[in-house]
């Protein structure tokens, strides 16, 4: 018989079992009704109870495959529809994107290979030699030669506290999110920058970093509180590079600007007053917003989802 065991009105889409503990399991799931359910669950009992494990995974991502790694149960890897692999060392409580963030995944295997790369910080991290995806455009290999990890931490500079949510990204395509201040990112060998931004604070980087081989790079970030009104511009949750963002205040334009590779805006030193936004890109159709009322030091955050043409 089959009997309702949890996560009512989700769609399961990919289920996997701790080998080393049949209480455990793991869930990707879709929930049509509900974008806030979207995401992996986590139960201990048996698929009793479950708790929501994608702290890193970006918001309202849906789950197609989940895989544990067999030479630690704690390293899981998943397939997102939209949104590339990721991959945790602890069990789900963090997770980081591994690659193919523009491609549509549908499946993974992991070979059973005795060989795991360690990369070595203050954390070791063991790394499959290769994985494997089935994606919307053909079947693809990763292999972890001339890969490294960048690791750190993004913090308030005035509070000195860990920020959540941070969007912290390299030039060369790594993206993660931070969870109380920390991050991981994987990243090539080789030179970058890294660069966190989020609401309400002005955007730092850090230039030249260093990544070697099967290491992994410290590298904190510090970013200052600021007003205005700030916001990102997506598409299907995609974030738009390039399109152009003007400020109005009662049909007068007073500021214009361009989204950078993350999507996100920001207008700053302003006056109080009641503003508009309107964004527009090649492709898509343009967006305003409603009249926004702002003090002139507060944080105002207004975001834009783009319709295509």
């Amino acid at each position: 018989t089959w009997n309702l065991t949890g996560l009512q009105q989700k769609v399961v889409n990919a289920i996997a079992l701790d080998p080393n503990n049949p209480e455990i399991l793991y869930t990707g799931t879709f929930a049509p009704e509900d974008s806030s359910a979207v995401g992996l669950y986590k139960s201990m009992d048996g698929g009793i109870t479950w708790e929501e494990k994608g702290r890193g995974l970006p918001p309202g991502t849906t789950v197609t495959a989940l895989k544990i790694d067999a030479s630690s149960s704690q390293i899981l890897y998943v397939a997102t529809l939209h949104d590339g692999i990721y991959i945790t060392f602890n069990g789900g409580d963090y997770w980081t994107l591994l690659g193919l963030s523009d491609y549509h995944s549908y499946d993974l295997l992991i070979p059973f290979l005795p060989q795991r790369i360690l990369f070595s910080s203050l954390s070791a991290f063991f790394f499959p030699v290769s994985l494997y995806a089935g994606t919307g455009s053909g079947f693809l290999q990763f292999t972890a030669s001339g890969v490294g990890m960048i690791e750190g931490m993004v913090m308030d500079c005035l509070s000195e506290q860990g920020i959540t949510g941070a969007e912290v990204t390299t030039d060369t395509g790594g993206m993660a999110l931070s969870l109380d201040g920390y991050y991981l990112i994987m990243a090539p060998a080789g030179i970058c920058t890294v660069s966190a931004a989020t609401d309400c604070y002005q955007s730092a980087q850090v230039e030249h970093v260093v990544v070697n081989e099967f290491d992994v790079a410290p590298v904190d970030l510090c970013i200052l509180p600021s007003d205005g009104i700030f916001g990102k511009v997506t598409s299907k949750g995609k974030a738009i590079n390039g399109a152009t963002v003007t400020l109005s205040e009662e049909g007068v334009k007073t500021g214009e600007t361009s989204t950078a590779e993350n999507g996100r805006y920001a207008f700053v030193d302003l006056q109080a007053g009641s503003y508009t936004i309107s964004v527009i890109k090649k492709g898509y159709k343009p967006a305003t917003s409603d009249a926004i009322t702002y003090d002139g030091s507060s944080c105002i955050i207004q975001n834009f989802e783009l319709m295509k043409k």
